[in-house]
């Protein structure tokens, strides 16, 4: 059985190529300095030689050779943070798709959601956050093209993470990640481009296959007219 959903959610807003490796030679600190983000972010550099009273100073922002969430140790939760971060007043478009097999029934579910700055839809930073936590992004490359930079990392096997995080459409409590593998795209702003990931989950003693993929395309270009009723309502 398939049953296919598409929803159009608008709401009123107020507002090169190699393993990656982020040591001295590609970050931007300077050097003989520690630079150091939130938790899940890179250390670059080696540690500070002071005399003296050390004084601590603030984090900084990730940079493009560190975004946050990303490390020479792969991906983190944290990239879903970044990812809407980035997103934060700006237009996007955002398409999903779902894909469930359940006891051989499949179940399709699309939905496809625009953002401009008149209207707000949801970045999928939960399904991100779960779906980089449920499986072991531990291969990452970071690539260079035209001036743009991009980190794309790869997973073939389920993280310790395990159902923590993961929608409940995916994963409830007490099922089991079986077997995960992943793709993901990420920007150096933090934006995630792209995410695609096949997981079997265990519910039961019955074995169910979920799909994901998430695209983000036309940052900065989406645009959408208002309906007539939202002046007057």
């Amino acid at each position: 059985m398939v049953r296919r959903r598409t929803f159009l959610a608008i709401l009123l807003s107020i507002g090169s190529g190699g393993c990656l490796r982020l040591s001295q030679d590609e970050s931007t600190a300077t050097p003989g300095a520690t630079a150091s983000s939130t938790p899940g972010s890179t250390t670059a550099g080696g540690p500070a030689t002071q005399t003296g009273t050390a004084t601590a100073t603030p984090p900084p922002e990730p940079t493009p050779d560190s975004p946050l969430g990303i490390s020479d140790a792969g991906l983190k939760p944290l990239v879903a943070d970044a990812h809407t971060s980035a997103l934060a007043g700006r237009s996007f478009t955002i398409e999903f798709q779902h894909t469930d097999v359940v006891d051989g029934d499949r179940r399709l579910d699309t939905m496809t959601r625009y953002r401009d700055n008149r209207t707000q839809a949801a970045s999928y930073d939960g399904l991100i956050r779960g779906l980089v936590n449920a499986g072991l992004f531990d291969t990452v490359r970071r690539t260079e093209t035209d001036g743009q930079v991009r980190f794309s990392a790869t997973a073939s096997q389920p993280s310790d993470g395990g159902t923590q995080h993961l929608p409940w459409w995916i994963a409830r409590e007490g099922d089991r990640v079986e077997s995960f593998s992943g793709e993901a795209t990420i920007r150096a702003s933090g934006i995630v481009e792209s995410l695609t990931a096949t997981l079997e989950v265990v519910r039961d003693d019955r074995l169910e296959t979920h799909r994901s993929q998430l695209h983000v395309t036309d940052v900065g270009s989406t645009t959408l007219d208002m309906p007539s009723w939202v002046q007057t309502a």
